[in-house]
């Protein structure tokens, strides 16, 4: 246990000893003193420029060594950048951009070079999957924009016995047909509207990112697009909506509204779709 008085500690004794020296509280027991120091909060020690650069490279042997040491996972890149950090990366490279956008963490430099060995070593020392840079990218903005699906499901929980990796959708755009599969074994099949030929749904794989019962489109005015699922944090997602026969849409996937109900309860974030 670090023994060392923080901060946050060395008022509340002080505190303490001023209401027992006054005689308004008796004299506490060892025991009571141990709580006391156990439950305030922990203290980190600061990462280095080496921690930072480790976690970009994919380095996990001295990132579990720093983590080990009590290093703070959450700590944002130090500013003004070390040149000996900034010296490591082509100014144009993903990494240089977010090294310099105050509030980058480790766990956003693992998640922008795709090292998931690194990023299951914060995540299991409890990174916030959520902190933002100051202009609001996050580890999974982050992965997104690399496509990289299986670092999407590592920031959202996702486990081989999750549901969303048991669960799949699959989109046909020649058939305008989507299926919901279960273990690889289909649930649920309906017709579909993709996007129309101005406005095609781009084919790929996604993974389900966010869930909104009633979102409202910030693109198309403000138009109605109730129970969304938002593919990879970008701008297309299946929702419910009107499905003619044929490509209608501004580029999500529509659903008829029973079945989109049906999706979005059934449907957990992380859950991979193929649109193709």
């Amino acid at each position: 246990m670090n023994r060392k008085l923080s901060a946050t500690r060395l008022p509340v004794l002080c505190t303490l000893v001023g209401l027992y020296l006054g005689g308004f509280l008796p004299a506490p027991s060892f025991a009571e003193v141990m709580v006391l120091d156990m439950v305030q909060p922990p203290h980190y020690a600061t990462p280095t420029p080496a921690f930072f650069a480790a976690a970009a490279a994919g380095e996990v042997v001295p990132v579990r060594q720093a983590i080990q040491e009590g290093v703070s996972v959450d700590a944002a890149v130090p500013r003004p950048l070390p040149a000996e950090l900034a010296s490591l990366y082509n100014p144009r490279s993903r990494i240089a951009l977010l090294l310099n956008d105050p509030g980058a963490t480790a766990l956003m430099l693992a998640a922008a070079n795709g090292c998931a060995e690194v990023a299951s070593e914060l995540i299991a020392s409890k990174a916030n999957r959520e902190a933002r840079t100051r202009s609001g990218i996050r580890p999974l903005d982050i992965a997104a924009e690399r496509n990289d699906t299986a670092m999407m499901q590592l920031l959202l929980g996702v486990t081989p016995e999750s549901d969303a990796a048991r669960m799949s959708i699959t989109v046909d755009l020649a058939t305008q047909r989507a299926t919901l599969s279960r273990d690889g074994q289909p649930m649920m099949v309906t017709k579909v509207s993709s996007g129309k030929k101005e406005k095609p749904t781009p084919p790929g794989k996604y993974v389900v990112t966010q869930k909104y019962t009633d979102w409202r489109s910030t693109l198309y005015h403000n138009a109605s697009m109730p129970f969304f699922l938002r593919l990879s944090c970008s701008t297309v997602g299946l929702h419910a909506g009107v499905v003619p026969d044929y490509p209608a849409s501004h580029g999500c996937v529509r659903l008829p509204s029973e079945i989109a109900k049906k999706f979005y309860e059934i449907v957990p974030k992380g859950t991979m779709v193929e649109i193709r």
